[in-house]
């Protein structure tokens, strides 16, 4: 008998499988089946399928906002807005490339903008329904909004020694599989201390 020799002889002379297995796993390599195990095992943690994928996925466009602001990306600033909402903050009022070192300047503050989701609340049906008649107003479109969410969020700066923070309601949509920040765009902060 050699080492790894899972014959049923071996098996019955104290080999490394003191029972025989099953005809199917006696020949799969050993590295193969803890492969095997450990991508289950990977699976179970971290969740499989689209509902687990989409579990914060509503938060996207909180944080890709705040990298915007960060970074001075306008086009990914406003692209965290409906697609009519950016539209119509460029058209109506009549926003040019720069604006946003009004709403956030790193030179006006000692660190980046941070934001904190305090809480969540789903939006039910009704509540949906109020925001797309409001959208309907606003934009002169009729929009589906498949889920929604208000999300109390607090955007921080550290400036000097205090910690100064924005608290806000920020309601975000789903809209063509694709969350969205609702509403106007956020053109300033007002930061105070904590």
């Amino acid at each position: 008998m050699t080492l790894g020799d899972n014959s049923p002889s071996a098996t019955r002379r104290g080999g490394f499988f003191r029972t025989a297995a099953p005809a199917g796993i006696r020949h799969i390599p050993r590295f193969a089946a803890l492969a095997a195990l450990t991508l289950c095992f990977a699976a179970a943690v971290s969740g499989c399928g689209e509902e687990a994928q989409n579990a914060l996925s509503y938060e996207k466009p909180i944080y890709a906002m705040k990298a915007a602001a960060n970074y001075g990306d306008e086009e990914s600033y406003l692209s965290c807005w409906l697609p009519q909402e950016k539209r119509h903050f460029r058209q109506i009022e009549n926003r040019e490339n720069g604006f946003l070192d009004s709403v956030f300047s790193r030179d006006d503050h000692e660190s980046r903008l941070r934001a904190k989701i305090r809480a969540c609340t789903e939006l039910d049906e009704n509540e949906i329904k109020e925001l797309e008649d409001q959208a309907a107003e606003r934009y002169g479109t009729r929009l589906e909004f498949s889920k929604a969410n208000s999300l109390s969020v607090d955007f921080r700066v550290q400036d000097s020694m205090d910690l100064l923070s924005d608290s806000r309601e920020v309601v975000v949509v789903r809209y063509m599989d694709v969350w969205y920040i609702y509403g106007e765009v956020i053109s300033s902060f007002t930061f105070a201390r904590s």
